[in-house]
């Protein structure tokens, strides 16, 4: 392994901390880091590098919106990499680009490098839970990062979240020149399979005992559209009552 790369990744799990204040347990994690890195690059040597050779720099001028998850901030990360967990590691997840980023410190400057995606386990960004998932014949879903909204055994809910940048219609005042849209996808996996949810009837095909699906609907009222905003909210509550009474 190239000693840069063994740089860039001790920055990663050791300069977080110095961003706020060093207690006894910031020091005590930090040691844990170190010797969790001993033995990752240990580990990893001789199955190439973690992070990518290069760095991040991704601008939208006149663009209204961002191309990230929640917002432009870096947020204290949990994540599991090739099975090791690190504790606040600061991330962000864009979305539009399908990339998760960090930042390092070095030389008195920031830094923000891509994270390799193949040895990412899951990662947690303001309390969102992702995962990044190989595409397999039993889900039949494409390899990436989803969002992990829902678990009951091998029932899932996954979202997989997704940005379009478009033109907006031109005035002679206007401020921005494109913005970003939303195109979240919703799925229900299973050990049958997986299937995309846009309506209520798609949940009719995949969850049991469909006459306790619709008295769940009935009673509260659930519109379970994709296009409206409570979408999410509702087919989570939806879920939960099915699986969880």
């Amino acid at each position: 392994m190239k000693m840069k790369n063994i740089v860039f990744l001790y920055f990663l799990l050791t300069s977080f901390p110095l961003m706020s204040q060093v207690d006894e347990q910031d020091q005590i994690l930090a040691a844990r880091n170190r010797m969790a890195l001993k033995n990752y690059l240990e580990k990893i040597e001789p199955n190439g590098l973690l992070l990518n050779a290069k760095n991040y720099y991704k601008s939208y001028p006149q663009t209204a919106g961002h191309q990230y998850y929640e917002s432009k901030t870096y947020s204290s990360s949990l994540l599991y990499l090739d099975g090791l967990m690190f504790k606040n590691i600061p991330l962000n997840y864009d979305v539009l680009n399908q990339e998760l980023v960090t930042l390092i410190y070095m030389d008195n400057t920031v830094r923000y490098l891509i994270i390799d995606q193949r040895r990412v386990n899951r990662f947690v960004i303001n309390e969102g839970l992702f995962v990044y998932l190989q595409r397999d014949e039993v889900t039949g879903l494409n390899t990436g990062i989803y969002e992990e909204s829902f678990k009951h055994g091998e029932v899932r809910l996954l979202i997989r979240r997704i940005k379009e940048r478009s033109k907006m219609a031109q005035t002679n005042y206007a401020k921005y020149r494109f913005r970003f849209n939303r195109k979240d996808e919703y799925y229900v996996t299973g050990s049958w399979g997986s299937k995309r949810i846009e309506s209520k009837k798609d949940l009719f095909e995949v969850l049991p005992d469909k006459a306790k699906v619709e008295k769940i609907i009935d009673q509260n009222n659930l519109k379970l559209r994709a296009n409206q905003a409570s979408f999410l909210k509702e087919l989570r509550q939806l879920l939960e009552e099915v699986y969880n009474d």
